[in-house]
């Protein structure tokens, strides 16, 4: 429900379209917009890895005692799948397999999902409810971590070509996830998009593979599947129209929908019971009980609120089409009056406080966008380099041999950032971040309003800690490890 309010700009909520379709034929006709290709679906084996999942957490703890199994005594269970690093000591790497040993048939079933260039999720609720639906892809997000893990994996030992194929296939799980008209999938999308460019650009600079235009073709495979934006819109329209009717139908008659009067409760009251301070976007509750916000609504009918979506919808509207920097320098005043709408709307204020940023959804989207750009600069210096055996002054030397334009920086609208460093040796490629001030390619690990976005050289993530005098591992011609090849 929340993707609904971000992505208000790519929806429209009128009475000849959203009500155009009944309610109980609105499940069938989101499907039929999302399942829009032809060929095998990757979906079931995506369902198949979800069921066959061990998670960290499972694997890390013996049931019956409670206690850490030996091979996971002393180590941190948060950090060791975010660390995306070569720098594992010996005890870290024995946990790394058995986590990976433990998840051979979900990374199997991955494999096969991957190699499908269809992905459909139907959409089934047995209330009938669009907006009722469970997003299936929810489910699907961990195991991104777990395909760029057994990425990494290979090229700790060495096997370079393995380490590549299964960094590939987590950009093309994202491609499906790019392939679904919601924006929960589209968020995960940008999340996987961006963790598949960063371990690539570690990729390249430790070993950067001999067919580079190979690389750039296979980066692009998926690009002219994902979902067109009027798909996107229409499906938003529906979800949108039927979330509005539930939400009067319980406040015309609460004792009718017990579920949705769980819901409201647990929404309202969300931040009293995980001792929270923040109350999102709004600064404070949108309603002070379930009365308050079942008054409200029965104070509206489902049209007028939906005239007030229309007015939300224009304010939106009018920021999503200023270029990204542009937009960017007005996004407190964007944020504000999209805000003040937003409260007059029921349905949607009511899980709009949870939100962290209305700006979030296309923010979100432009710097995925920006980490592929990178990643094809990068590859393009690297082609420069290989040919010219020296590395080019300016990013317009690149243009149009080695690419099609000059990457832009979200943030300011001109070229990202590059500088030749080390006497011509190496170089550097950033962007100068959403504080929009140039730090000279500082990275801080991409905090809010914190230093540049770098992309090469890669920033490497935060070492594990190696004071116990063990020496990081280092690739070379080890064998591929076969208990993680499926």
């Amino acid at each position: 429900m929340v993707s609904i309010i971000i992505t208000l700009g790519f929806w429209a909520c009128s009475a000849d379209e959203g009500d155009a379709i009944p309610s109980q034929r609105r499940i069938a006709h989101a499907n039929r917009l999302a399942d829009r290709l032809t060929g095998p679906n990757a979906a079931p084996e995506y369902q198949k890895a979800v069921a066959a999942q061990v998670a960290l957490w499972e694997l890390a703890f013996d049931e019956q005692s409670g206690r850490r199994r030996p091979v996971f005594e002393g180590i941190d269970l948060n950090r060791l799948p975010l660390a995306l690093t070569d720098q594992w000591r010996p005890q870290e790497r024995s946990a790394i397999d058995a986590w990976l040993d433990a998840n051979r048939l979900t990374l199997r079933h991955l494999q096969s999902a991957v190699r499908c260039t269809r992905c459909f999720f139907p959409v089934q609720e047995a209330s009938g409810r669009l907006s009722a639906s469970v997003d299936p892809v929810t489910k699907l997000i961990g195991l991104t971590r777990l395909l760029a893990i057994a990425a990494n994996r290979y090229a700790m030992d060495g096997g370079w070509l393995a380490a590549y194929a299964w960094n590939l296939r987590v950009h093309h799980m994202a491609d499906h996830l790019y392939q679904q008209p919601d924006g929960v999938s589209h968020f995960a999308a940008f999340a996987t998009e961006r963790l598949a460019c960063r371990q690539l650009l570690t990729f390249l600079q430790r070993h950067p593979p001999d067919d580079l235009t190979g690389l750039t073709a296979a980066l692009r495979e998926g690009d002219e599947l994902r979902c067109p934006g009027a798909v996107a819109a229409e499906w938003e329209r529906l979800w949108l129209r039927d979330n509005v009717e539930r939400w009067h139908a319980w406040a015309g008659d609460p004792a009718g929908h017990p579920d949705d009067s769980g819901l409201a409760e647990m929404m309202l009251g969300a931040d009293t019971l995980l001792g929270a301070d923040r109350e999102g976007i709004f600064g404070e509750p949108a309603y002070k009980s379930v009365e308050a916000f079942r008054a409200a609504l029965n104070a509206l009918t489902v049209d007028q609120e939906c005239l007030i979506l229309e007015r939300l919808l224009g304010v939106y509207a009018a920021w999503d089409r200023l270029p990204f920097h542009a937009a960017w320098a007005q996004v407190d005043a964007f944020e504000a009056e999209y805000c003040a709408v937003l409260r007059e709307a029921p349905s949607l204020a009511l899980t709009g406080r949870k939100i962290p940023s209305p700006s979030r959804y296309r923010t979100s989207m432009q710097e995925a966008r920006m980490h592929r750009t990178a990643v094809g600069a990068v590859v393009a210096i690297l082609r420069f380099q290989g040919r010219h055996h020296r590395l080019p002054d300016r990013l317009s030397e690149l243009v149009p041999e080695f690419l099609d334009a000059l990457p832009p920086d979200i943030y300011t609208g001109e070229a990202l950032v590059y500088r030749v460093t080390d006497a011509g040796a190496g170089f550097t490629l950033y962007s100068i971040g959403n504080d929009r001030r140039d730090s000279g390619g500082s990275h801080t690990d991409e905090l809010p309003g914190a230093g540049d976005l770098v992309f090469w050289p890669p920033p490497i993530p935060e070492r594990m800690d190696l004071s116990d005098g063990a020496e990081p591992a280092q690739g070379g011609d080890a064998p591929i490890p076969q208990r993680i090849n499926p």
